[in-house]
Formats: C-alpha cells, structure tokens, sequence
C-alpha cells in the first residue's frame, strides 16, 4: 500500500479539531472521512478506505507523528484505540497547508 498524502491531511486535520482528552477514536476516525468521501455505510469502499486509514495511521506513528492510546475494555464496552497528534504531527500538517 501507497502513502497518501491527501488522505493524510484529513486525518490530521480531523485529530487536531477533536477536543478530548484522549483524541478521536479510530472509529470516529474512519466514520469521519468516510463521511466527508461519500462512503460510509457503502460496503465494500467502505472497507478498502478503512484500510488504507489504518495504514496511513500506521505509519504516522511510527514516523513520530500520532501517538496510539488504548484503553481497557470495562463493563460491556470494547477497548478503544485513540490518537493524538504529536509535535511534530502538527507541524507536519502546518507544512501541508
């Protein structure tokens, strides 16, 4: 799979505008472009740019661009996995303004 830069930018930008303390979650995330693309809930367009998410997401952090958090699932709720932008995430994502 290919780095895509454009894809990339979403991501960061949508990180930078959640205000939470943990960051979006990786699902707020993926509903989140896939909204802004016209493909949530479309099957399998869906599933191929959710991919290619957590592949760019991959790679930004271990680039040292986001940090990955996960929580511990409690009562009947699932484990999350959430993300921030680190330093050098913001400022990769001031350059590509």
């Amino acid at each position: 799979m290919k780095r895509d830069l454009k894809l990339v930018h979403e991501v960061l930008q949508f990180i930078e505008i959640t205000v939470n303390d943990c960051g979006p979650t990786l699902l707020e995330i993926m509903q989140e472009v896939g909204t802004n693309r016209g493909v949530w809930n479309s099957g399998e367009a869906e599933e191929d740019l959710n991919e290619k998410i957590v592949y760019q997401l991959n790679i930004l952090e271990t680039g040292g661009f986001v940090v990955k958090t996960e929580t511990e699932p409690y009562c009947d709720q699932a484990d999350e996995i959430n993300f921030q932008l680190t330093w050098s995430g913001h400022d990769l994502l001031d350059s590509m303004l």
